[in-house]
């Protein structure tokens, strides 16, 4: 409800404006939904509009999908922390599974994630980062990429860089920090895979410094250029034999195949996802293993692998994970004794 005949007035002119979104929103078009936006202030959006639309989002979607539309688009231009949250989850209730009928509606969920990225701002970009981590849907995933590689380009750095500088500044005990923590620990075991490289200057700033880096780079083991492994340990870096250590050149995530003749001894510290304790295959022996498909799928996403499934129209098919300097490849087949479609799912073997 507005405050007040005018604002009133100005809430019906901006509703018509996006019910008239065009198919490719125009300059024109933004120009005209930011003086819109400029006439009814901010105060009315964060008070009256955005709360509504939180609370009305079913029956918009539901009945009025292109004012939604629009209204989401328009909020691209409200740089505020409630316009971010809303747009936040709109895009994650876009993406929600009904059964049987996949995502509730991608096309609105693109909307949402472009009016975030058209804002830019530190919270705009954590909650990218949060809903890349959270979404599973391939294209989610590729949209979300899409605006954090622009936003990076934008700025003249890379995806890392953007990410890091941007999220790094949160309490890890705060709710949003601890979904950025959860965020980060897939990128840094990614990162720990590909062999990405920190140098010291940016190394230190964001593993050392930062709240929320910072308290993720002391429970993990690193490496210098020299291929020292050091940890955090009372209050200063260490090596394996507790002698304090600075840290010279790019640094690294220390992984056991790269130097696995180093011993760390009993004191080696617990990490946030498998190091010193990470199972190693020299010999890749692979025996005919029947498997579900679906299953082996799913395993495939979550694990960053790229995988085309077999079917009625390929009969074989690759599994791809790229890794520091090399990748694995996988060759799979379709099951001939299992039948190409079971009530069980289709039966692959590697």
């Amino acid at each position: 409800e507005a405050s007040s005949p005018l604002k009133e007035r100005q809430l019906r002119n901006l509703f018509a404006h996006a019910r008239r979104l065009p198919d490719t929103v125009s300059r024109r078009w933004y120009r005209k939904g930011e003086a819109l936006l400029k006439q009814l202030g901010g105060k009315e959006m964060e008070e009256s509009l955005i709360p509504w639309i939180r609370q009305e989002l079913p029956s918009l979607h539901r009945d009025h999908s292109r004012l939604l539309r629009g209204l989401v688009v328009v909020l691209g231009s409200l740089p505020s922390q409630l316009s971010v949250e809303c747009l936040a989850f709109i895009a994650g209730w876009s993406y929600q599974r009904r059964q049987g009928h996949g995502a509730r509606d991608t096309t609105l969920a693109r909307s949402a994630i472009r009016s975030l990225a058209r804002l830019g701002s530190r919270l705009a970009v954590a909650y990218l980062v949060i809903l890349g981590s959270e979404l599973r849907y391939p294209s989610a995933t590729e949209e979300l990429l899409k605006a954090l590689r622009k936003l990076a380009k934008k700025r003249g750095g890379s995806l890392h860089d953007l990410v890091e500088v941007d999220t790094a500044h949160w309490s890890p005990d705060s709710p949003l920090g601890r979904r950025l923590w959860r965020s980060h620990l897939r990128r840094l075991e990614r990162c720990l895979r590909t062999g990405k490289e920190w140098s010291y200057p940016d190394w230190k700033e964001s593993y050392q410094e930062s709240p929320l880096l910072g308290a993720m780079g002391r429970r993990l083991i690193w490496e210098d250029r020299t291929g020292r492994a050091f940890w955090w340990a009372d209050e200063a870096w260490r090596e394996p034999d507790g002698r304090p250590v600075q840290p010279a050149g790019h640094v690294r995530l220390w992984h056991p195949a790269d130097a696995p003749q180093v011993a760390l001894g009993s004191n080696s510290p617990t990490t946030l996802f498998p190091q010193w304790d990470r199972d190693l295959f020299f010999q890749l022996d692979f025996k005919p293993c029947l498997v579900k498909q679906y299953q082996c799928a799913a395993l495939f996403r979550q694990r960053d692998w790229h995988y085309a499934p077999v079917g009625r129209f390929r009969a074989t098919s690759r599994a791809v994970l790229g890794l520091a300097g090399c990748r694995i490849v996988l060759h799979l087949e379709r099951a001939a004794d299992q039948g190409p479609f079971s009530r069980e799912g289709l039966s692959i073997q590697a």
